[in-house]
């Protein structure tokens, strides 16, 4: 017996707009979350660990390549090696689950970006784990660099082998900068500003970053300045977001800590100095919580973009960019 054909509805034309006006209105929600706080300063936590501790690093444990037993883990004690500082490296490795011996044949590092290459046979040795350091006096370096550290090893007597990892290193003569250890703080239109003065050496563009803690010891916001700078003495303002404050119930006094910061020249090389590492820190007024604002951020930038996706909304057709979270 024949089968009647079902009848399949045609999608309605109407569909697509109806769902890109879901889309906009999903991306405006999604925006309008992100955007409660300026770009320029945000919440910070416990779970940020690369903002609490910017010399933070990510080596990972790796498989030999010669003994299928063993693991091995190359790290170092930061990524960024300034003005006298060295980068203490560890190797450790393990075979069949314990801790085994390490016999480190060479050790060289090689400038990325450039013609430098150095060999430290002073570091070659035995260990569980095996330690080094490498400084910008003993590859007699007088400029910035990207590096690579190349460690040729052995595992309980394996067949040798290579760990590598990268690293940045500034010697002081190439210095951009500093912060002077002299600040002012104050409230300005709900929101808690402090500035803090930096001695430029070398001019140009500059990204900085401070952290702020609360009274309890608790971090409560993170703060980035970015300007050009003239050789000399300038301030810099850091401003921590009223609505922040209010919303992690922070109270004063305020410590600003963690700053650093570093000149940026995408035509040099290498691309980023960082400014002397500052050790200090700054304590604010014991200002009341009555004097921070909870109000949204609002700029002409975020009110352009919530115009865009209204309008995207509103006419249902046409491409979708959804705003970068930030």
């Amino acid at each position: 017996m024949p089968v009647a054909a079902s009848r399949v509805a045609a999608p309605s034309p109407h569909d697509g707009a109806a769902a890109r006006r879901a889309e906009a209105e999903a991306a405006r929600d999604a925006y309008l979350e992100s955007a409660r706080y300026p770009p320029h300063s945000r919440p910070l936590s416990r779970a940020q660990g690369d903002l609490l501790d910017p010399e933070r690093r990510h080596d990972r444990v790796r498989r030999s390549v010669e003994d299928a037993q063993a693991s091995y883990l190359l790290t170092a004690d930061r990524y960024r090696v300034i003005g006298e500082e060295s980068l203490g490296l560890e190797l450790s490795a393990e075979r069949a689950g314990r801790p085994a011996m390490v016999r480190v044949e060479a050790v060289e590092v090689v400038e990325l970006g450039g013609h430098g290459r150095w060999s430290l046979p002073d570091l070659a040795g035995t260990g569980a784990p095996w330690r080094g350091a490498v400084s910008a006096a003993s590859l007699e370096i007088a400029h910035g660099a990207q590096i690579r550290v190349e460690v040729t090893f052995a595992i309980d007597g394996s067949a040798p082998e290579m760990a590598v990892l990268n690293a940045s290193i500034r010697p002081t003569s190439a210095s951009p900068g500093a912060f002077t250890g002299r600040f002012t703080s104050e409230e300005v239109e709900g929101s808690l500003v402090v500035e803090a003065e930096v001695e430029v050496t070398r001019a140009g563009w500059f990204v900085l970053d401070a952290n702020l803690w609360d009274a309890e010891g608790e971090p409560v916001a993170w703060s980035r300045a970015k300007r050009a700078l003239e050789v000399g003495r300038a301030w810099v303002r850091f401003e921590f977001f009223g609505r922040v404050l209010v919303e992690r119930g922070a109270r004063a006094p305020f410590r600003v800590a963690q700053l650093r910061g570093e000149r940026i020249a995408l035509d040099e090389e290498p691309a980023e100095l960082p400014l002397d590492r500052y050790e200090g820190d700054y304590t604010t007024p014991d200002f009341p919580r009555s004097r921070w604002s909870d109000a949204a951020w609002d700029s002409p930038a975020k009110r352009r973009k919530l115009d865009k996706l209204a309008e995207i909304a509103a006419r249902g057709d046409g491409p979708l960019v959804v705003p970068a979270r930030r």
